[in-house]
């Protein structure tokens, strides 16, 4: 969808910056308006759907899949998180549920960028994302200023844990894969992360400084919506090789192939923040318990030394 966008407009016509591509490529997949203060950008994107937000409902920009759709008129027990997958998203779930029997942490795998479109629409409390900003390369901020500020969004970002990206192979690396270049081989067949994630990010970003593209990748439009979806799909042999995380090649008992450690942060609207709800999760995350630490360490990949602090507030 990017590339279809980007070649429907001349090169005189493309005022969009690469934030803004995919802005609208991810609404157009996923039939959705787009909701946005600088909506005269878009008119050139044939059939894209521009609301500019003044006076809007909350509920045109429908971004997420059906079955995870939520308004946040539910009980007071549930803390809604939409955005990146991770596996730690899930031992913390568990981690709050024993601590305190009465909370739930209900989390849906919309991509990184899906989840900030969920705040901007207030469906949900936290968003976990990893958005690398190419021209800065840092995490998440850039993407914040762009979607949450403009609707009037302030948000607390804060630090939750460190992983390893890389390129999930089958055990014994048989096809001989040692980089990215060897993904235009004509005999390696990838499986690709949905569009909006932030894995697609990163690699769409490698791919570029590395000179490839995507059309020269057998499997880059096939896409799976979670880590461990990419690693079942090399596991049972359908797929050569994957980007995703060392937990999800460990779990599947695949080789793994280090491209890029990342930020996995969590993005709560201040309102939140500062609630009762989201009171037990933060505390857990400013004095995470032993045991919880552990379970994490044992995954692979990952480092918690950042988990709860505040990184910044926008």
């Amino acid at each position: 969808v990017l590339g279809r966008v980007a070649a429907k407009l001349a090169p005189q016509e493309l005022a969009l910056d690469s934030h803004a591509l995919l802005l609208a490529a991810h609404a157009l997949s996923l039939n959705a308006t787009l909701i946005t203060p600088q909506a005269e950008q878009y008119a050139r994107v044939v059939d894209l759907r521009v609301n500019s937000g003044a006076g809007a409902a909350l509920t045109q920009l429908d971004m997420l899949p059906t079955p995870a759709r939520k308004t946040l008129l539910e009980p007071m027990g549930t803390i809604y998180a939409f955005g990146s997958h991770d596996i730690t998203l899930d031992l913390l779930g568990d981690q709050l549920n024993a601590a305190y029997p009465g909370l739930a942490l209900v989390s849906a795998h919309v991509g990184s960028l899906g989840g900030l479109l969920a705040l901007q629409q207030r469906q949900a409390h936290f968003a976990g994302a990893h958005l690398l900003d190419e021209a800065t390369g840092t995490y998440n901020e850039a993407y914040i200023r762009r979607l949450l500020l403009p609707q009037g969004l302030h948000v607390a970002l804060f630090g939750f844990v460190t992983r390893m990206q890389g390129l999930l192979v089958q055990r014994g690396n048989p096809q001989g894969i040692r980089g990215l270049e060897d993904l235009a081989r004509g005999d390696v067949r990838f499986v690709n992360r949905q569009r909006g994630a932030g894995t697609r990010v990163l690699l769409d970003h490698h791919l570029q400084h590395s000179g490839l593209s995507g059309e020269m990748i057998m499997g880059y439009a096939r896409e799976e919506s979670s880590h461990l979806g990419v690693a079942t799909a090399v596991a049972s042999g359908e797929a050569d090789c994957g980007l995703g995380i060392q937990a999800a090649a460990q779990a599947h008992g695949l080789d793994f192939l280090p491209l890029a450690e990342e930020r996995y942060d969590l993005v709560i609207p201040v309102e939140h923040a500062e609630s009762e709800l989201l009171a037990p999760l933060l505390t857990m995350l400013r004095r995470p318990p032993a045991d919880f630490l552990r379970r994490i360490a044992v995954l692979g990949g990952y480092g918690t030394a950042r988990m709860g602090k505040l990184i910044a507030e926008l």
